[in-house]
């Protein structure tokens, strides 16, 4: 979550400033209705008119930055810090570009600089903060988190970062409650929903009805489903309806199935009468749940039973004696998301190229479990993978393959959270700046007792991480070999 660009004007001369301004508003108006090539046309106006205008260079990396030119976007920013040395909002956007490219130590110089110029500038501080807990000084980002929430106390971003700081931290109860503060940034709003009822806030309500309905990924999903399954052990005189979307239903149906009180519904016109309701990321804070104690037995999630049997045979067939190991390279690409989210995937998703120096390994077998667009990237590299994505029509049925495979090699990704949940063997490759799940770039996780996870030595170093992946897959490609795997 980053703080928006920033910009405000500089003063000239009447005439120049009302010229210059109204040409900016109309650049401003293209971008808000997602004209950019009519943009891209009325800024080159302006870059002729005033060349020399810290303001106009500014307006042009905004520009860039919409478009995803990150690169373009700093050299703009640059030129604009060059005119005007001491302008905090042209420096604190420079920090920015490398921010979400991942250069975290230079971002921090850039943040660091603005707020030389202007010591309480909010967009700085906020992303200075970011940039801390990305590289690791997570005490130093959560004295500046907690500076911004007393200084905006109703600024629901600041929040957000403090409660993903915390999170970091282990600071698990303070952290829940201050995420509570999401439902109000806009970057969430597409994911949240108003009811009459009131929302549900983990209290007994004997024979309520409680709605829990889903929010953000399908990570978050399976994730912090577990969560249910507690509320409806904890309280067998409630019931409870879980939407699912269609990806998720036959699997959330066989993961509940074996609680009365929990029925697992496909949409909103299914739903029925409820008295309360709660998203599924408010379920940590409802129920105070500690990333630091599992609160769920393990194994939660389920494959169907008679799935099982017939997947156990084809992979077998397929590795014979071997390691079977699936392999995921890449996340969703948010293609319907802005360029920053979409920046974070690219830095989430090692690759085929990267990923492909494992599948040399001798004494393993390796099955695609990339779905979707990018499922076909190991084949255009020559590299032959064992493919059942075809089947993979949904998670239940991705389940019942993994359920039966010996290790699943992936990126922090579903299917992270669907291995770790059906307690299988599972490798995260994980980017430098690791999701707030993992907390101090922890090697194990409370929540998955399966999962082991391998770090980009520095940000953007797929080729350590897959190193590292390498060495450990040999030596578990001889245990297995060897009859003790």
């Amino acid at each position: 979550m980053l703080k928006r660009l920033f910009g405000r004007p500089e003063s000239k001369p009447a005439g120049a400033q009302e010229s210059r301004e109204r040409l900016l508003a109309a650049v401003r108006e293209s971008v808000a209705r997602g004209r950019l090539a009519e943009a891209e046309v009325r800024l080159e106006v302006l870059v002729q008119r005033f060349p020399g205008d810290a303001k106009v260079h500014n307006e042009a990396g905004r520009l860039r930055y919409a478009q995803g030119d990150f690169d373009g976007a700093a050299q703009a920013f640059a030129r604009a810090c060059e005119l005007a040395p001491r302008w905090p909002d042209a420096r604190a956007n420079l920090g920015q570009t490398r921010l979400v490219r991942g250069h975290y130590a230079e971002a921090v110089r850039h943040f660091e600089r603005a707020l030389e110029a202007d010591p309480r500038h909010h967009e700085a501080l906020f992303n200075l903060a970011l940039s801390l807990a990305h590289c690791g000084d997570l005490e130093a980002s959560l004295v500046i988190s907690r500076r911004l929430v007393a200084d905006a106390p109703a600024d629901p971003p600041s929040h957000v970062l403090l409660a993903e700081t915390l999170l970091r931290a282990g600071q698990f109860h303070e952290a829940w409650r201050e995420y509570a503060w999401r439902t109000r940034v806009a970057d969430y709003q597409p994911f949240f929903r108003t009811y009459a009822q009131p929302e549900w806030l983990g209290e007994w309500l004997p024979g309520a009805t409680v709605l829990i309905w889903p929010e953000q990924g399908y990570g978050d999903m399976l994730q912090f489903v577990r969560l249910l399954l507690v509320a409806a052990r904890r309280h067998p005189d409630m019931s409870f309806v879980l939407e699912a979307e269609p990806a998720l239903l036959r699997l959330m149906q066989v993961t509940c199935a074996g609680h009365p009180n929990i029925r697992v519904v496909a949409a909103s016109d299914q739903i029925g009468a409820f008295d309360r309701h709660a998203p599924i990321m408010s379920l940590p804070r409802n129920l105070d749940a500690s990333l630091g104690v599992n609160p769920a037995a393990m194994p939660y999630l389920r494959a169907a039973s008679d799935e099982l049997a017939p997947w156990r045979a084809r992979v077998r067939a397929a590795a014979g004696a071997k390691l079977a190991v699936g392999l995921v390279w890449a996340g969703n690409a948010r293609e319907r998301h802005g360029a920053a989210d979409q920046a974070l995937d690219a830095r989430r998703s090692a690759g085929a190229q990267a990923v492909s120096a494992l599948c040399d390994v001798a004494g393993c077998t390796f099955f695609n479990l990339q779905v979707g667009g990018r499922s076909g990237e190991m084949a255009a590299l020559g590299i032959p993978l064992v493919d059942f994505t075809g089947e993979l029509t949904d998670f239940a049925a991705t389940a019942a393959l993994v359920s039966c495979l010996d290790l699943v090699i992936s990126v922090d990704t579903a299917v992270v959270h669907l291995a770790g949940g059906l307690s299988r063997p599972v490798w995260m490759l994980s980017r430098f700046d690791c999701c707030w799940r993992w907390g101090r770039r922890a090697a194990t996780s409370a929540w998955y007792p399966t999962l082991q996870a391998i770090y980009q030595p520095s940000s953007g170093d797929w080729a350590g991480a897959v190193a590292a992946t390498r060495a450990a897959l040999v030596r578990a490609a001889r245990t297995h070999a060897a009859g003790d795997g």
